[in-house]
C-alpha cells in the first residue's frame, strides 16, 4: 500500500527556536483544504461546540481573556508542540462512529520523509494523526482538545463538573 508522503522541514518561529512542519504533496494539501473548510463550518455552527470552538474570529476568546485578566474566571492553556500530540488513536476513537472517518483517516499525515542532508531521506511513520503543515491539523487539534477538558472536567468528580464543562472554549490554534 503506498500513502502520499509528507516533507519535514524546519521553519522560522523564533530566533532561538525553528518550528518543524510537513509539506503535504498538492493533491493532499487541495483536499486538506476542503475538508478543513467544511470542518470549520461543521465545529463552528454544530450545537454543541458553536461560540465555543472558534477558528475564524478570535473575539469570543478574546472578551474572555479580557475579562478574565480581572475576574480570574477563565484560565488559559497553551500546549507547545499541540499538534505532536494529538495521536491518531486518539483521533480514531473520538470519530469513530462518524461518517468522516474515512475521510479523516484518508487525509492523515501517515509517512513523513526526514532529510538528512547528506542527500539520503529516511522514511518514518506518524503516530501523530496531523502534524503542523498538515490544513487538518488546527481543526482536529481543536476538537479533540474540546472533547479531552470536558471529559476530564466531567469524570473528576468534583461539584457542579456538567456545569463547569458547558464553559469549555478553544481558538482554533
Amino acid at each position: 500500500v503506498s500513502f502520499p508522503t509528507s516533507r519535514f522541514k524546519y521553519v522560522h518561529k523564533y530566533v532561538t527556536k525553528p518550528r518543524g512542519i510537513c509539506i503535504e504533496e498538492n493533491e493532499t494539501q487541495f483536499l486538506q483544504q476542503a475538508m478543513k473548510r467544511y470542518l470549520y463550518r461543521e465545529i463552528e455552527s454544530h450545537p454543541m461546540t458553536r461560540g465555543r470552538v472558534n477558528f475564524l474570529s478570535q473575539g469570543i476568546n478574546q472578551k474572555l481573556a479580557l475579562e478574565s485578566s480581572i475576574t480570574h474566571a477563565y484560565s488559559t492553556i497553551d500546549m507547545s508542540e499541540a499538534s505532536d500530540r494529538v495521536a491518531r488513536e486518539l483521533v480514531f476513537r473520538l470519530f469513530w462512529d462518524t461518517p468522516l472517518l474515512p475521510y479523516l483517516d484518508a487525509l492523515s499525515t501517515k509517512v513523513i520523509t526526514l532529510p538528512d542532508g547528506l542527500g539520503v531521506d529516511r522514511t518514518l511513520f506518524a503516530q501523530e494523526f496531523a502534524p503542523m503543515g498538515s490544513a487538518i491539523c488546527f481543526p482536529i487539534m481543536a476538537i479533540v482538545h474540546f472533547a479531552l477538558i470536558k471529559a476530564i472536567i466531567q469524570l473528576s468528580g468534583i461539584e457542579n463538573a456538567r456545569e463547569l464543562s458547558k464553559h469549555v472554549y478553544v481558538y482554533g490554534d
